[in-house]
């Protein structure tokens, strides 16, 4: 794209009021997505197999094409994920953008582009607009009306923009690209992994499945400092201090003062709080070398595949690369048992992962192979969650 190319991103948290629901309401919802097991086959996303369907051209399977039936100047392409065509777009940003944590958003648009042509006329792209619950305004104006008469004139913009921003967090996405002589293009996309991603929840679901069990992602400690501490009154220190929807579940890290330096606890005297350390990913690699985790995948009405056994350190670096934020809660102890709760949020999407682990406490604490058990729900809507639970109880399933 002509022009000099500038992005940020503003990462700011979205925060629920939900306060009454309870740690073990995580695990009430855990529950409810239980099922049987299936093979995984992944196949072409529907959402882009319907698209290619449209196509007035041919579409291959991986690279770069032209349609000159939908355009005489714009070059389209389409990208292959294990075998299986998952994206088809037009190429508007450098790939620098799409390679990193927001690829998605960029990738919709572009997708997003590609239906946009096949509309053919300013109505019905404008009908496809308003099904997605998108808004697209030039200079002020919607598609359509004052200067954004047409769907080229964005396009005119977009080769020559100077400038192009992200703001994140909340209900909606702002994308913004602006040119030289002072023109704005807002692309305002609901927060919503449903409309942003190309996989329906099911496949998404037997994506990650397929990531996780070919994933070797090495680990490195989440860099932490002494600098916002807080005496805990526990003989311990606390900083993070961000709950998630309820006070129990935070992304605290939790701290050993020895003379000026504090370091994150691990010890059999601290048992719950050394576990949620290392679930929040800080504590250095020795004190995780050798822990695995036995993961079941618990989808809407079934659970995926077998159990996938994964180094801890390799699962907690592969979600950290995704972008999503970590909170955990002590779950359950009963005798030498614990369970912690870890959530991952992701905070563009609206989405959560949830697993309970649970290991020895003695365990917990030895060297060598120390195998952990763990439960995981995956892409849980973050906006419903609430209706989740009230069908949890209204179906009194335990």
């Amino acid at each position: 794209m002509p022009g000099l190319m500038r992005w940020r991103r503003m990462d700011v948290l979205w925060t629920n009021k939900m306060r009454i629901i309870s740690v073990l309401s995580f695990g009430a919802i855990l529950a409810f997505y239980a099922g049987n097991t299936v093979a995984v086959e992944l196949e072409t996303p529907t959402r882009i197999a319907r698209l290619i369907e449209q196509m007035p051209c041919e579409v291959p399977g991986n690279g770069d094409f032209r349609c000159t039936e939908l355009s005489g100047t714009l070059l389209l392409y389409s990208e292959s994920n294990y075998g299986v065509v998952s994206q088809v777009g037009v190429h508007l940003f450098p790939e620098a953008l799409k390679g990193g944590a927001d690829s998605l958003i960029y990738k919709r648009i572009e997708r997003l582009w590609l239906e946009l042509l096949l509309r053919k006329t300013t109505d019905s792209q404008k009908s496809l607009l308003k099904e997605y619950g998108i808004r697209m305004v030039y200079d002020g104006y919607p598609l359509g009306s004052g200067a954004f008469r047409s769907l080229d004139t964005a396009l005119d913009l977009m080769r020559s923009s100077s400038s192009i921003s992200l703001t994140t967090g909340g209900n909606e996405i702002d994308f913004l690209s602006c040119d030289t002589s002072g023109n704005t293009l807002h692309i305002y996309l609901p927060a919503d992994r449903d409309l942003i991603s190309p996989y329906d929840k099911k496949e998404a679901e037997e994506l990650l499945w397929s990531q996780l069990s070919a994933a070797s992602d090495l680990y490195v400690p989440q860099a932490v400092g002494g600098d916002d501490v807080i005496d805990a009154g526990t003989g311990l220190y606390v900083s993070g201090g961000e709950c998630y929807m309820i006070d129990s579940l935070r992304n605290d890290v939790f701290f050993q003062k020895r003379g000026n330096t504090y370091s994150p606890v691990f010890s059999p005297s601290y048992p719950v709080e050394s576990m949620r350390n290392m679930l929040m990913g800080v504590l250095p690699y020795r004190s995780i070398s050798g822990k695995s985790v036995s993961l079941r995948f618990k989808a809407y009405n079934r659970n995926l595949g077998s159990i996938i056994d994964i180094n801890l350190g390799t699962l907690l670096m592969f979600f950290r690369m995704q972008g999503l934020h970590s909170y955990t809660a002590r779950y359950e102890e009963s005798g030498d048992t614990l369970k912690c709760l870890l959530v991952l949020h992701n905070p563009i999407c609206n989405y959560l992962h949830m697993m309970v682990l649970e290991v020895g406490k003695s365990a917990l604490f030895a060297k060598g192979s120390v195998p952990m058990m763990a439960d995981m729900s995956m892409f849980i809507p973050q906006h419903n969650i609430k209706a989740l639970f009230n069908e949890f109880n209204n179906n009194k399933i335990y």
